[in-house]
């Protein structure tokens, strides 16, 4: 009886036991803080903008972040967090920072051609 317990806690020690760690992975830094920096910025500077609180006249800044910063950088951290095994992170990380790259290309291809109608640029038309 002694026996079948050992046996079965060695098996079930094998089973649990963790993966080898990918002597690689383990020597990048936590990309997650640069993945959240980069979002929390990017989106606190475009609602200042919304919000009416800057004047249009910077919108070059905003168009930057969200190029390098909330795109460039936030891409960047999604591929390390990917990298890392981190799934959910990789996925977060590396698809806000698709949506900023797309909304400075929208912005700056797109957008340009159409009437604003007197509202924030950034801002969606109001009903």
């Amino acid at each position: 009886m002694a026996e079948d317990i050992e046996a079965a806690r060695a098996a079930s020690n094998r089973a649990t036991a963790a993966a080898p760690v990918d002597p690689a992975a383990a020597s990048i830094a936590d990309p997650a803080p640069l993945g959240l920096a980069a979002f929390a910025l990017t989106t606190f500077v475009l609602s200042m903008f919304n919000a009416g609180l800057v004047d249009n006249k910077g919108e070059p800044i905003v168009l930057g972040l969200a190029l390098a910063y909330g795109g460039g950088a936030q891409l960047l951290a999604g591929m390390w967090e990917f990298r890392k095994g981190n799934t959910f992170g990789a996925t977060a990380f590396s698809s806000y920072g698709a949506f900023w790259i797309s909304f400075w290309a929208y912005v700056t291809f797109f957008a340009s051609s159409r009437a604003t109608c007197g509202w924030p640029r950034f801002a969606p038309p109001r009903p």
